[in-house]
């Protein structure tokens, strides 16, 4: 072993060593979203449409995250969605800017963006499907 390796690893590994340990754990946004709102869902066995429509609900995590936690059959059970009827369906209600009628107005609201008409649309789709 040559003098000049001896020396690098007398000098460098105290620093590496050093780095390593003080970095602690770490953090990043897969790591907060798991905390926020848990394991993925398995979407096994849920409509072709779904997938899609979890997929826009995304622009709502920051105000309504655990419906990315909902599985297709919980959307419809807690009653933000009525089986082939997006009129009725809370979920359809709110992303449609509504101003008028029962239940929650103006979606989304505090600047964040609203869901685009093709998403609607395929929210449309999947309810009238299901």
């Amino acid at each position: 072993m040559s003098l000049y390796k001896i020396v690098r690893s007398i000098i460098i590994f105290p620093i590496v060593l050093l780095l390593s340990v003080s970095c602690g754990p770490v953090e990043n946004s897969a790591t907060s979203d798991k905390s926020k709102f848990g394991p993925p869902i398995d979407i096994t066995g849920s409509t072709p449409l779904f997938a899609s429509v979890r997929a826009s609900l995304t622009k709502c995590q920051n105000c309504h995250g655990n419906w990315l936690s909902l599985t297709e059959s919980q959307f419809v059970s807690t009653g933000l969605v009525v089986k082939g009827s997006p009129e009725g369906s809370q979920l359809y209600f709110r992303n449609q800017l509504s101003t008028t009628g029962p239940g929650p107005k103006n979606m989304p609201t505090m600047g964040y963006p609203a869901m685009t008409s093709a998403e609607v649309q395929t929210m449309i789709d999947w309810i009238n499907g299901l």
